[in-house]
């Protein structure tokens, strides 16, 4: 008996703990993938001692294998009884692997072997996160259509809080954020440190776009973190100056702390004094009471003016309607001209409040 396991040990393990399935699933080798399934298909779902069966190695990355080759390994092992829902020691499914790098046909296959798209790993990332978050972003769309129309949640969060909206703002993706949207995420929902979605415009890549549309579709511009930091001063800090404007014009609160480090003498938008300037008299007309009117009109070289009754009445208005203004005067039938001046398209350029340009992407 003893011989005998030591033979069978022999038989399917090598340097490594990796069976001779294993190794043949990792080079893609479907001949010999269904040879050995012919003589021992027990050994199907055997593991490694990092939690690795020879399912997942379908998913090794190897560009010199023949086009089909992974399918075809992952197609011969579900049907010889592999577990479609078997993890790792961290946690990770063959669906994670296969959404992780866009294997969109291999999604499809343990999909329909009912694997579950909303189990987590170890650090509480289901696929549509992995999906999101790092697949290639020529094929992501179709894997997160194809998540979706499989009953991911799209408001599930990570061990941190993250959702997959706010890794779709991260990675500057507006069509994925539409999907994501159109999925009924909560656009406001924020992680452990207080962050919404529209926090994670400024971690990485920036998408004017995908931040227009979350505001649009009701995001809330006013959310403060556990740090205090409200996003416009992060758009001050970052000197994000569309960002600026395009809050200004959505009509954001603007408290007096967001501007204490931005009126401090060296803080300017370098080099272009323009910009700087533009932002100042978009500050001074957007309605704000600033405490200490004469150091902003010092810091931004703006001679102090005698305000007109027009501005003054809009100043009044808009601090009445305070956010989402855009769609509130959208309710009441005003002149054109005098709608374009609640929104101070007098002082904004339009590619600032220009409607988001996002492809249609929805899901079924």
């Amino acid at each position: 008996m003893v011989r005998k396991m030591g033979n069978c040990h022999r038989r399917h393990r090598s340097q490594g703990h990796m069976t001779r399935l294993m190794r043949a699933s990792r080079h893609q080798n479907h001949a010999l993938v269904e040879t050995i399934l012919n003589k021992e298909k027990y050994i199907v779902n055997r593991s490694n001692y990092v939690g690795n069966a020879a399912i997942h190695y379908c998913f090794w990355q190897n560009t010199f294998f023949p086009r089909g080759s992974r399918e075809r390994c992952l197609r011969l092992l579900i049907d010889a009884g592999a577990n479609v829902n078997t993890v790792t020691l961290s946690g990770r499914t063959p669906l994670m692997y296969a959404v992780n790098y866009s294997y969109i046909t291999c999604a499809k296959f343990l999909i329909d072997a009912k694997a579950d798209v909303n189990t987590k790993d170890c650090f509480g990332q289901t696929a549509l996160h992995y999906c999101v978050n790092t697949s290639p972003r020529h094929r992501r769309n179709d894997c997160v259509k194809l998540l979706l129309n499989a009953s991911a949640i799209c408001d599930a969060q990570t061990n941190e809080g993250r959702t997959p909206l706010m890794l779709a703002m991260q990675q500057g993706d507006p069509e994925t954020c539409q999907m994501l949207i159109d999925a009924g995420c909560d656009l406001n929902r924020v992680d452990l440190d207080g962050c919404s979605a529209l926090h994670y415009y400024f971690h990485q890549t920036q998408s004017f776009d995908s931040f227009k549309l979350l505001v649009s579709r009701g995001a809330d511009i006013n959310v403060i973190d556990h740090m205090d930091e409200s996003l416009f001063e992060k758009a001050l800090n970052c000197l994000d100056d569309k960002i600026i404007q395009y809050l200004i014009y959505e009509n954001c609160v603007i408290r007096d702390e967001d501007l204490e480090g931005f009126l401090k003498p060296g803080f300017q938008f370098k080099p272009d004094k323009t910009k700087e300037k533009t932002i100042g008299l978009l500050l001074l007309a957007c309605g704000h009471s600033f405490q200490d009117k004469d150091v902003f009109l010092d810091v931004f070289d703006i001679k102090d003016r005698v305000f007109s009754l027009k501005l003054i009445c809009r100043n009044s208005i808009r601090q009445l309607m305070r956010s989402g203004i855009g769609r509130k005067v959208t309710q009441v039938d005003l002149p054109i001209p005098l709608y374009s001046y609640l929104l101070m398209k007098d002082l904004i350029s339009p590619d600032i409040y220009k409607p988001a340009n996002v492809k249609c992407c929805g899901f079924d």
